[in-house]
């Protein structure tokens, strides 16, 4: 019961915020109309935990996407998960990690995120994730975290960025500004995970993902009144949300083939890893836009 409420809390904090009132004074007038749409998502993401403890994580993640979305295209053959390795992935938001729980090998991954109340309130989404704290003095051990599920045989995805960035159809509806980039800045963290996987025969599959926004609720009248762009997308989130706008698009996805050991830049820097996995991304994306 507790957790239930938790849940709720958190996701009316999130509905409201991405509605643009998240500080604002009258904020509990958004919160009264709010509150079922939050208690609705709270109570499917409770079934959707029960779902993970009874059918395992494609299945679950499966049920749920048919709630939030019209389905999922999957672009590109699927890759053979044969072993353990590291998934890095655009992180448009919203949808992306449903998508990726949809195809990846059931019960043999874990997501790397922000520890939160949200996961907490979720035991069964919790145990699958690699938590990375808030204080970054205490993130030291989340690399070897990651190498150890690695060497396990797990599937660790990680989205390099650490933020939300343009989902690829916002080229396509021309959204994005002139000269914008496809990706945001990545962590050189992917590089110290490549370097391991050189000495123990790991694999990196390159995905991406699009479609996580509804064109309806991005191009909204809710969304436009948004003083800027990151505020019109962030009204965006709650406007979908709240009039369940998700149903009417399909997330699509497109996965690479897996960079084996042999084929990773041999000269440790950063720049090396970082720079040939996104190129390797926008060649993905290309199935998207």
């Amino acid at each position: 019961m507790i957790s239930a409420l938790l849940l709720f809390w958190d996701n009316l904090q999130d509905l409201t915020r991405s509605m643009g009132w998240g500080r604002h004074p009258l904020r509990f007038l958004v919160w009264a109309a709010a509150a079922l749409p939050a208690a609705l998502f709270a109570y499917r993401l409770s079934r959707f935990n029960r779902q993970l403890r009874l059918g395992g994580t494609r299945f679950a993640a499966r049920k749920l996407l048919k709630v939030f979305y019209r389905g999922l295209e999957v672009r590109t053959p699927l890759p053979d998960f044969d072993r353990g390795g590291l998934v890095v992935s655009n992180h448009p938001g919203l949808g992306d990690s449903l998508a990726l729980m949809a195809v990846l090998p059931p019960n043999r991954y874990r997501l790397v995120a922000h520890d939160r109340l949200f996961f907490r309130a979720l035991p069964e989404v919790y145990r699958h994730l690699i938590h990375v704290p808030e204080n970054p003095r205490e993130r030291h051990s989340v690399v070897g975290q990651i190498l150890e599920a690695i060497d396990r045989g797990l599937l660790v995805v990680l989205y390099p960025a650490g933020a939300i960035e343009p989902d690829p159809a916002f080229f396509r509806w021309g959204w994005t500004r002139p000269g914008e980039p496809l990706l945001g800045k990545w962590s050189p963290v992917v590089n110290l995970i490549a370097r391991r996987l050189r000495q123990t025969g790991g694999r990196i599959w390159p995905v991406m993902v699009s479609d996580v926004f509804a064109r309806k609720a991005l191009f909204s009248w809710w969304a436009n009144r948004g003083r800027d762009r990151a505020e019109k997308e962030r009204r965006a989130v709650g406007y979908q949300l709240l009039r369940g706008l998700g149903r009417t698009v399909s997330i699509r996805l497109a996965l690479g083939q897996p960079w084996a050991a042999d084929e990773l830049p041999g000269s440790g820097t950063s720049d090396d890893c970082v720079a040939q996995l996104q190129e390797i991304c926008k060649n993905l994306a290309r199935d998207l836009i």
